[in-house]
Protein backbone atom coordinates (compact mmCIF):
# COMPACT_ATOMS: atom_id res chain seq x y z
CA UNK A 1 0.00 0.00 0.00
CA UNK A 2 1.52 3.02 -1.07
CA UNK A 3 0.61 6.24 0.99
CA UNK A 4 1.25 10.42 0.48
CA UNK A 5 1.26 12.77 3.02
CA UNK A 6 0.01 16.54 1.37
CA UNK A 7 0.76 19.37 3.46
CA UNK A 8 -1.04 22.71 3.11
CA UNK A 9 1.83 25.49 3.55
CA UNK A 10 1.01 29.25 3.47
CA UNK A 11 1.95 31.52 6.45
CA UNK A 12 3.27 31.38 10.17
CA UNK A 13 6.34 29.46 9.58
CA UNK A 14 5.95 28.07 13.38
CA UNK A 15 2.38 26.32 12.30
CA UNK A 16 4.31 24.05 9.76
CA UNK A 17 7.23 23.66 12.10
CA UNK A 18 4.70 22.42 15.07
CA UNK A 19 3.07 20.27 12.43
CA UNK A 20 6.63 18.56 11.46
CA UNK A 21 7.63 17.80 14.92
CA UNK A 22 4.42 16.44 15.35
CA UNK A 23 4.29 13.96 12.17
CA UNK A 24 8.04 12.75 12.85
CA UNK A 25 7.29 12.09 16.24
CA UNK A 26 4.99 8.99 14.94
CA UNK A 27 6.18 5.59 15.79
CA UNK A 28 6.63 3.47 13.31
CA UNK A 29 8.75 3.56 9.66
CA UNK A 30 8.30 6.85 7.87
CA UNK A 31 7.12 4.99 4.45
CA UNK A 32 5.50 7.68 2.73
CA UNK A 33 5.92 10.24 0.32
CA UNK A 34 5.78 13.81 1.94
CA UNK A 35 4.70 16.62 -0.45
CA UNK A 36 4.17 20.01 0.25
CA UNK A 37 1.28 22.24 -1.30
CA UNK A 38 2.67 26.17 -1.20
CA UNK A 39 -0.38 28.43 -1.50
CA UNK A 40 1.69 31.34 -3.45
CA UNK A 41 0.65 35.38 -3.44
CA UNK A 42 -2.15 37.20 -1.62
CA UNK A 43 -5.07 35.63 -3.02
CA UNK A 44 -6.31 38.97 -4.50
CA UNK A 45 -5.60 37.97 -8.18
CA UNK A 46 -7.20 41.31 -10.15
CA UNK A 47 -6.80 38.60 -13.84
CA UNK A 48 -9.61 36.71 -12.11
CA UNK A 49 -12.45 38.42 -13.90
CA UNK A 50 -14.80 36.58 -11.48
CA UNK A 51 -13.32 39.06 -8.62
CA UNK A 52 -14.55 42.43 -10.43
CA UNK A 53 -17.14 43.03 -8.29
CA UNK A 54 -15.35 41.99 -4.90
CA UNK A 55 -12.34 44.67 -6.13
CA UNK A 56 -14.90 47.04 -7.18
CA UNK A 57 -16.73 46.59 -3.18
CA UNK A 58 -13.71 46.56 -1.30
CA UNK A 59 -12.47 49.89 -2.60
CA UNK A 60 -15.51 51.72 -2.35
CA UNK A 61 -17.03 49.84 1.17
CA UNK A 62 -13.67 48.81 2.18
CA UNK A 63 -15.50 44.89 2.35
CA UNK A 64 -12.89 42.47 2.07
CA UNK A 65 -12.02 38.96 2.37
CA UNK A 66 -10.52 38.55 5.68
CA UNK A 67 -9.53 35.29 5.62
CA UNK A 68 -7.11 35.62 3.05
CA UNK A 69 -3.17 36.86 4.04
CA UNK A 70 0.26 37.08 2.35
CA UNK A 71 2.23 33.75 1.71
CA UNK A 72 5.50 33.87 4.11
CA UNK A 73 8.78 32.55 2.00
CA UNK A 74 9.92 32.04 6.13
CA UNK A 75 8.36 28.37 5.64
CA UNK A 76 11.16 27.56 3.62
CA UNK A 77 13.25 27.81 6.45
CA UNK A 78 11.53 25.20 8.77
CA UNK A 79 10.86 22.53 5.38
CA UNK A 80 14.85 22.98 4.95
CA UNK A 81 15.43 21.56 8.33
CA UNK A 82 14.02 18.00 7.25
CA UNK A 83 16.32 15.44 6.64
CA UNK A 84 13.83 13.13 4.78
CA UNK A 85 12.91 13.30 1.09
CA UNK A 86 10.01 15.41 -0.09
CA UNK A 87 8.42 17.45 -2.92
CA UNK A 88 7.50 20.69 -3.46
CA UNK A 89 4.79 22.01 -5.53
CA UNK A 90 3.30 25.48 -5.99
CA UNK A 91 -0.25 26.67 -6.77
CA UNK A 92 -1.39 30.35 -6.42
CA UNK A 93 -3.40 31.76 -3.34
CA UNK A 94 -7.11 33.15 -3.79
CA UNK A 95 -10.48 32.59 -2.00
CA UNK A 96 -10.78 29.43 -2.30
CA UNK A 97 -8.51 28.72 -0.04
CA UNK A 98 -7.79 25.14 1.35
CA UNK A 99 -10.53 24.11 -0.35
CA UNK A 100 -9.42 25.45 -3.86
CA UNK A 101 -5.59 24.48 -3.20
CA UNK A 102 -7.10 20.48 -3.16
CA UNK A 103 -9.46 20.95 -5.92
CA UNK A 104 -6.09 22.16 -8.28
CA UNK A 105 -4.05 19.21 -6.61
CA UNK A 106 -6.75 17.08 -7.56
CA UNK A 107 -6.54 18.10 -11.13
CA UNK A 108 -3.22 17.26 -11.73
CA UNK A 109 -1.55 13.30 -11.70
CA UNK A 110 0.44 14.00 -8.56
CA UNK A 111 -2.08 11.78 -6.30
CA UNK A 112 -2.29 8.79 -9.05
CA UNK A 113 0.40 6.80 -7.85
CA UNK A 114 -0.57 6.46 -4.16
CA UNK A 115 -3.33 4.15 -2.88
CA UNK A 116 -4.09 6.81 -0.26
CA UNK A 117 -3.38 10.31 -0.20
CA UNK A 118 -3.67 12.35 3.36
CA UNK A 119 -4.66 16.17 2.92
CA UNK A 120 -3.30 18.02 5.82
CA UNK A 121 -2.88 21.08 6.86
CA UNK A 122 -0.34 23.58 8.13
CA UNK A 123 -0.88 23.55 12.17
CA UNK A 124 -2.41 20.63 12.56
CA UNK A 125 -1.23 17.65 15.12
CA UNK A 126 -1.44 14.30 15.32
CA UNK A 127 -3.50 13.24 18.96
CA UNK A 128 -1.25 10.69 19.75
CA UNK A 129 2.20 9.17 18.68
CA UNK A 130 0.46 6.32 17.15
CA UNK A 131 -2.20 7.63 14.39
CA UNK A 132 -0.23 6.35 11.56
CA UNK A 133 0.28 3.36 12.75
CA UNK A 134 -3.28 2.59 13.78
CA UNK A 135 -4.32 4.05 10.53
CA UNK A 136 -2.36 1.75 8.38
CA UNK A 137 -3.83 -0.92 10.23
CA UNK A 138 -7.63 0.59 9.42
CA UNK A 139 -6.74 1.38 5.49
CA UNK A 140 -5.40 -2.24 5.44
CA UNK A 141 -8.50 -3.80 6.63
CA UNK A 142 -11.20 -1.83 6.06
CA UNK A 143 -10.65 -0.20 2.71
CA UNK A 144 -12.62 2.89 3.35
CA UNK A 145 -12.61 5.83 0.25
CA UNK A 146 -12.39 8.48 2.92
CA UNK A 147 -12.13 9.50 6.10
CA UNK A 148 -12.00 13.19 7.39
CA UNK A 149 -10.47 14.66 10.90
CA UNK A 150 -13.48 14.86 13.52
CA UNK A 151 -11.50 17.34 15.76
CA UNK A 152 -14.34 20.41 14.91
CA UNK A 153 -17.04 17.79 13.50
CA UNK A 154 -19.95 20.04 12.76
CA UNK A 155 -23.53 19.88 11.81
CA UNK A 156 -24.40 21.98 8.65
CA UNK A 157 -27.76 23.82 9.29
CA UNK A 158 -28.97 24.75 5.91
CA UNK A 159 -31.35 28.02 5.06
CA UNK A 160 -33.35 27.61 2.40
CA UNK A 161 -34.99 30.71 3.12
CA UNK A 162 -31.03 32.56 2.93
CA UNK A 163 -30.48 31.03 -0.83
CA UNK A 164 -33.95 32.77 -1.82
CA UNK A 165 -33.57 36.25 -0.60
CA UNK A 166 -32.87 38.86 -2.60
CA UNK A 167 -31.09 41.71 -1.07
CA UNK A 168 -27.79 41.78 0.90
CA UNK A 169 -26.50 44.13 2.57
CA UNK A 170 -22.70 42.59 2.19
CA UNK A 171 -21.11 41.21 -0.46
CA UNK A 172 -19.79 38.11 0.81
CA UNK A 173 -23.21 37.52 1.96
CA UNK A 174 -24.34 37.60 -1.92
CA UNK A 175 -21.31 36.00 -3.03
CA UNK A 176 -21.97 33.25 -1.05
CA UNK A 177 -25.51 33.20 -2.17
CA UNK A 178 -24.24 33.18 -5.39
CA UNK A 179 -22.06 29.61 -5.17
CA UNK A 180 -24.58 27.75 -3.48
CA UNK A 181 -27.18 29.02 -5.85
CA UNK A 182 -24.56 27.13 -8.39
CA UNK A 183 -23.97 24.38 -6.87
CA UNK A 184 -27.49 23.34 -6.31
CA UNK A 185 -27.65 23.51 -9.89
CA UNK A 186 -26.07 20.06 -9.74
CA UNK A 187 -29.21 17.54 -9.35
CA UNK A 188 -26.93 15.59 -6.54
CA UNK A 189 -26.15 18.45 -4.28
CA UNK A 190 -30.06 19.93 -4.80
CA UNK A 191 -31.50 16.46 -3.62
CA UNK A 192 -28.78 16.42 -0.54
CA UNK A 193 -29.68 20.49 0.59
CA UNK A 194 -32.88 21.11 -0.49
CA UNK A 195 -34.83 17.55 -0.45
CA UNK A 196 -32.58 15.90 2.75
CA UNK A 197 -34.17 16.35 5.85
CA UNK A 198 -32.01 18.87 7.76
CA UNK A 199 -31.62 17.68 10.75
CA UNK A 200 -30.07 14.64 13.35
CA UNK A 201 -32.10 12.72 16.26
CA UNK A 202 -30.37 12.57 19.37
CA UNK A 203 -32.36 10.97 22.12
CA UNK A 204 -35.87 11.11 20.24
CA UNK A 205 -34.97 15.36 19.45
CA UNK A 206 -34.34 16.71 16.04
CA UNK A 207 -31.41 18.46 16.34
CA UNK A 208 -29.86 20.84 14.01
CA UNK A 209 -26.84 22.65 15.97
CA UNK A 210 -24.01 20.43 17.20
CA UNK A 211 -20.46 20.08 16.86
CA UNK A 212 -18.56 17.08 18.01
CA UNK A 213 -15.16 17.52 19.21
CA UNK A 214 -13.11 13.75 18.75
CA UNK A 215 -9.93 14.08 19.92
CA UNK A 216 -7.93 11.21 21.75
CA UNK A 217 -7.15 13.32 24.93
CA UNK A 218 -8.71 16.35 25.91
CA UNK A 219 -6.70 19.16 27.32
CA UNK A 220 -8.94 19.79 30.65
CA UNK A 221 -7.58 20.07 34.04
CA UNK A 222 -9.81 18.66 36.91
CA UNK A 223 -12.38 21.38 37.69
CA UNK A 224 -13.31 21.70 34.11
CA UNK A 225 -13.66 18.04 33.66
CA UNK A 226 -15.64 17.92 36.88
CA UNK A 227 -17.73 20.67 35.73
CA UNK A 228 -18.60 18.44 32.11
CA UNK A 229 -19.32 15.67 34.17
CA UNK A 230 -21.63 16.79 36.16
CA UNK A 231 -23.42 18.90 32.97
CA UNK A 232 -23.48 15.73 31.11
CA UNK A 233 -24.96 13.99 34.13
CA UNK A 234 -28.00 16.43 34.48
CA UNK A 235 -28.64 17.48 31.23
CA UNK A 236 -27.80 14.08 28.91
CA UNK A 237 -28.24 11.52 31.83
CA UNK A 238 -24.65 10.36 30.73
CA UNK A 239 -22.01 9.25 32.85
CA UNK A 240 -18.48 9.78 31.45
CA UNK A 241 -16.29 7.32 30.52
CA UNK A 242 -12.77 7.78 28.95
CA UNK A 243 -12.65 6.25 25.31
CA UNK A 244 -16.49 6.07 25.12
CA UNK A 245 -17.90 10.17 25.43
CA UNK A 246 -17.19 12.77 22.94
CA UNK A 247 -17.48 16.00 23.93
CA UNK A 248 -20.19 18.36 22.17
CA UNK A 249 -21.11 21.59 21.93
CA UNK A 250 -24.76 22.61 21.49
CA UNK A 251 -26.72 25.48 23.34
CA UNK A 252 -23.92 24.07 26.43
CA UNK A 253 -20.72 22.36 26.37
CA UNK A 254 -21.10 18.24 27.93
CA UNK A 255 -20.42 14.38 27.15
CA UNK A 256 -22.05 12.19 25.22
CA UNK A 257 -21.97 8.72 24.69
CA UNK A 258 -19.89 7.58 21.32
CA UNK A 259 -22.27 5.35 20.66
CA UNK A 260 -25.24 8.04 20.29
CA UNK A 261 -23.65 9.13 17.58
CA UNK A 262 -22.59 6.09 15.02
CA UNK A 263 -23.47 2.25 14.97
CA UNK A 264 -20.14 1.67 13.66
CA UNK A 265 -16.92 2.49 15.87
CA UNK A 266 -13.76 1.18 15.37
CA UNK A 267 -10.81 1.27 18.20
CA UNK A 268 -7.18 0.60 16.45
CA UNK A 269 -4.34 1.62 19.05
CA UNK A 270 -6.66 3.92 21.10
CA UNK A 271 -7.49 5.78 18.01
CA UNK A 272 -11.13 5.46 16.98
CA UNK A 273 -13.26 5.55 13.98
CA UNK A 274 -16.30 6.09 13.67
CA UNK A 275 -19.20 6.06 10.59
CA UNK A 276 -21.71 8.97 10.16
CA UNK A 277 -24.38 8.62 7.14
CA UNK A 278 -25.19 12.45 7.39
CA UNK A 279 -24.71 14.30 4.52
CA UNK A 280 -24.87 17.62 6.56
CA UNK A 281 -21.98 17.18 8.95
CA UNK A 282 -18.17 18.66 8.03
CA UNK A 283 -15.02 18.25 8.96
CA UNK A 284 -13.62 21.77 9.63
CA UNK A 285 -10.16 22.73 8.36
CA UNK A 286 -10.50 20.63 5.10
CA UNK A 287 -8.10 17.58 6.34
CA UNK A 288 -9.31 14.31 4.91
CA UNK A 289 -7.92 10.91 3.72
CA UNK A 290 -8.60 9.69 0.58
CA UNK A 291 -8.58 6.52 -1.49
CA UNK A 292 -6.72 6.68 -5.37
CA UNK A 293 -10.50 5.99 -6.46
CA UNK A 294 -12.18 8.27 -4.59
CA UNK A 295 -9.36 11.28 -5.49
CA UNK A 296 -10.72 10.09 -9.14
CA UNK A 297 -14.20 10.28 -8.90
CA UNK A 298 -13.74 13.87 -7.20
CA UNK A 299 -11.90 14.63 -10.17
CA UNK A 300 -14.57 13.24 -12.16
CA UNK A 301 -17.66 15.31 -10.48
CA UNK A 302 -15.76 18.30 -10.76
CA UNK A 303 -14.84 18.28 -13.84
CA UNK A 304 -18.62 16.98 -15.15
CA UNK A 305 -20.00 20.16 -13.12
CA UNK A 306 -17.81 22.80 -13.81
CA UNK A 307 -16.79 22.92 -10.24
CA UNK A 308 -13.34 24.14 -11.25
CA UNK A 309 -15.15 27.42 -13.18
CA UNK A 310 -17.50 27.88 -9.67
CA UNK A 311 -13.91 27.64 -7.55
CA UNK A 312 -13.11 30.77 -8.75
CA UNK A 313 -16.29 33.05 -7.52
CA UNK A 314 -15.21 34.94 -4.75
CA UNK A 315 -15.75 33.27 -1.28
CA UNK A 316 -15.56 29.66 -2.61
CA UNK A 317 -13.65 28.07 -0.02
CA UNK A 318 -15.81 28.82 3.00
CA UNK A 319 -18.71 27.41 1.22
CA UNK A 320 -17.33 24.30 -0.23
CA UNK A 321 -15.38 22.86 3.24
CA UNK A 322 -18.91 22.31 3.96
CA UNK A 323 -19.52 20.42 0.73
CA UNK A 324 -16.70 17.66 1.67
CA UNK A 325 -18.86 16.38 4.15
CA UNK A 326 -21.84 15.53 1.26
CA UNK A 327 -19.15 14.04 -1.19
CA UNK A 328 -19.37 10.46 0.12
CA UNK A 329 -23.31 10.49 -0.23
CA UNK A 330 -23.01 12.50 -3.99
CA UNK A 331 -20.27 9.80 -4.73
CA UNK A 332 -21.94 6.70 -2.95
CA UNK A 333 -19.44 6.28 -0.43
CA UNK A 334 -18.76 5.66 2.72
CA UNK A 335 -18.12 8.61 5.25
CA UNK A 336 -16.05 7.57 8.18
CA UNK A 337 -14.42 10.19 10.90
CA UNK A 338 -11.46 9.82 13.54
CA UNK A 339 -10.12 11.44 16.03
CA UNK A 340 -6.24 11.43 15.59
CA UNK A 341 -5.81 14.75 13.41
CA UNK A 342 -6.32 18.07 16.02
CA UNK A 343 -6.36 21.18 14.06
CA UNK A 344 -5.25 23.69 17.04
CA UNK A 345 -7.65 26.67 16.99
CA UNK A 346 -9.71 27.71 19.82
CA UNK A 347 -10.09 26.37 23.04
CA UNK A 348 -12.77 24.01 23.48
CA UNK A 349 -14.29 25.13 26.98
CA UNK A 350 -13.46 28.85 26.64
CA UNK A 351 -13.21 29.23 23.00
CA UNK A 352 -9.55 31.33 23.34
CA UNK A 353 -7.51 31.17 20.70
CA UNK A 354 -5.31 28.63 20.92
CA UNK A 355 -3.03 28.98 17.56
CA UNK A 356 -0.16 30.71 18.61
CA UNK A 357 3.40 29.46 19.96
CA UNK A 358 2.25 28.82 23.60
CA UNK A 359 -1.02 26.64 22.26
CA UNK A 360 1.11 24.70 20.02
CA UNK A 361 4.22 23.86 22.66
CA UNK A 362 0.82 23.05 24.81
CA UNK A 363 -0.50 20.26 22.57
CA UNK A 364 2.69 19.18 21.26
CA UNK A 365 3.79 17.85 25.10
CA UNK A 366 0.36 16.32 25.44
CA UNK A 367 0.28 14.28 22.82
CA UNK A 368 4.03 13.05 23.03
CA UNK A 369 3.93 13.05 27.37
CA UNK A 370 6.82 11.64 28.32
CA UNK A 371 8.26 11.01 25.49
CA UNK A 372 9.75 14.63 24.30
CA UNK A 373 9.72 17.95 25.28
CA UNK A 374 8.65 21.12 23.26
CA UNK A 375 9.92 24.05 24.15
CA UNK A 376 10.52 27.75 22.59
CA UNK A 377 13.67 29.58 23.14
CA UNK A 378 15.46 32.07 20.90
CA UNK A 379 12.80 32.64 18.43
CA UNK A 380 12.23 28.91 17.79
CA UNK A 381 10.31 25.86 19.06
CA UNK A 382 12.98 23.37 20.05
CA UNK A 383 12.79 20.02 21.10
CA UNK A 384 14.50 17.37 23.75
CA UNK A 385 14.26 13.76 23.49
CA UNK A 386 12.72 11.86 26.98
CA UNK A 387 12.72 8.68 25.55
CA UNK A 388 15.32 6.13 24.30
CA UNK A 389 12.01 4.90 21.98
CA UNK A 390 11.83 8.59 19.74
CA UNK A 391 14.15 9.09 16.66
CA UNK A 392 12.84 12.45 15.72
CA UNK A 393 15.93 13.75 15.94
CA UNK A 394 17.11 11.46 13.05
CA UNK A 395 14.15 13.26 10.82
CA UNK A 396 14.62 17.03 11.97
CA UNK A 397 17.12 19.40 12.97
Amino acid sequence: MKTSIFILCHHKPWLIRSSLLSLLSQQGDKDYDLHFILIKGSGENRNNKMYKEYFKVKKVKGEKNNQLSNFDKNIFNEINKLKIKYQIHEFENDHGLDSGAWLKLIKTNIWKKYDYSLFLMEGFLFSSDKVLLSLKKFLKKNKPDFISSAHEKRFYKFDKKEIKKKVFKKYHNESIKNIWTQLLKIKKLKKIYIKTPNHIVRRGKKIRNITEHHISNYSLNFIQKLKLIIKSILFEGHLYIENQSVLVTTNKKLFIKTKDISKKIINIDEIQYHEEKNPFFFGCSCQHIFSKKMIGDIRDFAEKNKIYKISKMPYFGEVFEIIWGALPRVLNKKKWYFNGIHRVRKNLINYKREDNIAGMLKYLNLYNFNKINFYYKKGKIRFKVLNKGSFISKFIN
